[in-house]
């Protein structure tokens, strides 16, 4: 969507339906990916009615062989900056898709995906790559030479490039990025650690995703999460303990130093997840002001480190009621005979779930999905 003028038309048509009939509420927009000339007109057009636009921006990956074996160019460099930009400054959420298992994949390459979705600051969701009759993927010499292996439901489970088992722990890693990132609950943690250790973000999280399955014994709740967060989406024993464990690897691993600026990280991140019994506006105390500090990514790579900061307040509030039915959207999430994650069942909270309470940092992650007030399905 957004490629012609006439797209411009529909969503001015859509906002005239809206002002007449009080709908639609919200619409889900994938925007062409080598043009924004029209994008912003469409948003403006859609947010002067009310109605709800969560942008989606597709992308098959950023890594090169792989485009090259898909005969695909890597147009979304120009224009995703430009997307990101103005879904920020008019209060959208952008989200961002891409494929799992196109043949050239690796683990190394998804980490490098995974790094471009977290410099946009977008949530991802990943679509698993199938093969459909009479497609080029289908061509007997295309599958010959890139050697396809399918599943019962058509999905490319291995390639030339990866093996069903290191699919599988694509999808593992995947599904704790997600935890992480998208969910929110390691994501100020995460930031916090590579600006101090001077690494990618999705560096970080790859090194405790392996403490997290070669250590267990010493790191049990990372391991537990690691492992287990993507059938039962929870963490045992709380937030709090779990992230103690989390700090003592990145100070095992040498990321971070033991001091009250990691607390007063471990503390904001424990304050904007959900938790039943909470009262809000919530304001939490922190001996630096976290806030402040990670303003500073909108200034350019030179920063202050949090220890130089003063101590602040802050108000954390929760208007889509998290801590009500942050845990009622799960459904029961079916697997395919060879372990993959059925995308076809795994219901609405795979698709747009979020728990990340409202503060100063928190991103806007309202769409479709994600309404205010929750929809009463949710109750």
């Amino acid at each position: 969507f957004g490629m012609f003028q006439r797209d411009v038309d529909i969503a001015r048509r859509l906002a005239e339906l809206k002002r007449t009939y009080g709908s639609p509420r919200s619409a889900l927009i994938t925007f062409a990916k080598n043009t924004t000339k029209h994008s912003l007109p469409i948003i403006a057009e859609l947010r002067s009615a009310g109605i709800e636009a969560e942008v989606v921006m597709s992308f098959q990956t950023v890594d090169e062989p792989t485009l090259k074996n898909i005969d695909r160019k890597n147009l979304l460099t120009r224009t995703y900056p430009d997307m990101a930009r103005q879904a920020s400054e008019e209060g959208l959420p952008l989200i961002s898709e891409f494929m799992l298992g196109l043949p050239g994949s690796t683990m190394e390459s998804l980490r490098n995906d995974l790094q471009v979705i977290i410099e946009a600051g977008t949530p991802v969701r990943y679509l698993a790559t199938i093969v459909l009759p009479n497609s080029p993927m289908n061509d007997p010499e295309y599958r010959r030479r890139h050697q396809i292996v399918t599943d019962d439901q058509t999905q490319v489970i291995a390639t030339a490039s990866f093996t069903a088992a290191e699919r599988e722990d694509m999808i593992q890693f995947l599904d704790f990025f997600r935890a992480a990132d998208h969910f929110g609950v390691l994501r100020e943690v995460m930031r916090f650690a590579a600006h101090e250790a001077g690494v990618r973000e999705v560096d970080i999280l790859w090194e405790l995703y392996l403490a997290g399955l070669e250590q267990s014994d010493r790191y049990p709740l990372l391991g537990w999460f690691v492992s287990s967060f993507r059938r039962y989406a929870t963490v045992p024993m709380g937030w709090a303990p779990f992230l103690c464990d989390v700090a003592r690897a990145l100070v095992d691993l040498g990321r971070v130093s033991d001091g009250e600026d990691l607390r007063t990280v471990l503390a904001f991140q424990e304050a904007v997840l959900p938790a039943p019994g909470r009262s809000f506006p919530d304001t939490i105390e922190m001996a630096h002001d976290y806030p402040a500090y990670r303003a500073q990514d909108l200034q350019g790579p030179e920063r202050r480190p949090l220890r130089s900061f003063g101590p602040a307040t802050m108000v954390v509030k929760d208007p889509l009621g998290r801590c009500r039915n942050a845990f009622a959207t799960m459904h029961d999430i079916s697997f395919t005979a060879t372990g993959s994650r059925s995308f076809v069942n795994a219901g609405l909270f795979w698709a747009g779930g979020h728990w990340e309470l409202d503060s100063p940092v928190s991103r806007s992650l309202r769409g479709a999905y994600m309404q205010d007030p929750a929809p009463s399905w949710l109750s």
